[in-house]
Formats: C-alpha cells, structure tokens, sequence
C-alpha cells in the first residue's frame, strides 16, 4: 500500500513539473531592452540594408539599430539587429534583421515598435 502511495505521489510530481517547467522558461525570456541593451547606432550599416533591400522595404529614410546581446558588435553579421525605420523621423516601424542567415530567414517585421525601447 505504501509502495502505492509512493508511485502516486511520484506521478503527482512528474506532472507538476511537466506543466511548470515551460512556465519557468517563459518567465525567464528577456524583454527587448535586456535584448538589445543598445545604444542606438544611427550610421547606415551594408548587411542590415541589404536585408531591407532583398526584401524590398521602403521608408527607411531615418534608420537607427541596435544589436543584440549575444553579437558580438554592431557590425557583426551574425547577429540579430533591432532597426527602427521612419520616412519622417517621427513614425517608426520594428524590424529584427539577421544578416547572418539566409534571406527567407533574415528579417522579421514589420511590427510596431517595444514601449521599453523607445526610439532616439
């Protein structure tokens, strides 16, 4: 009977952390900010606008990006980059860039831009 007692409770507990486990991970993503900790980088770098370019995004009149923490810097093409566009400075769109992959994988947007990462 205590043998019994044991599996249940070890099933009880097997299926807690099955449904809390994902939970943690979730809680644990960064938010943009801790993401792309900045600083904006306001000069025109070449793998980012050949990103926009093969995938024929318009209005980057005003473009700023920021790198992400696991880059190496703002130029590394193996990263992913956060890019704000604007065509007047004042209407921004979001962007994630990745130079580094392939062009159906290298840009995600556009999608409005993160409260906790406000434009320069």
């Amino acid at each position: 009977m205590l043998d019994q007692v044991h599996r249940a409770a070890a099933r009880i507990s097997g299926a807690l952390a099955f449904v809390a486990f994902p939970l943690f991970l979730t809680a644990c993503e960064p938010s943009p900010s801790d993401r792309f900790p900045g600083p904006w980088v306001e000069e025109r770098s070449a793998p980012i606008n050949r990103v926009l370019v093969s995938h024929n995004i318009s209005g980057c009149e005003n473009l700023v990006y920021r790198h992400s923490d696991i880059s190496s810097g703002p130029l590394d093409p193996r990263g992913d980059f956060l890019v704000y566009c604007s065509p007047d400075g004042t209407s921004w769109t979001a962007y994630i860039a990745s130079p580094g992959l392939a062009r159906e994988r290298s840009l995600i947007g556009p999608f409005a831009i993160y409260a906790d990462v406000p434009p320069p």
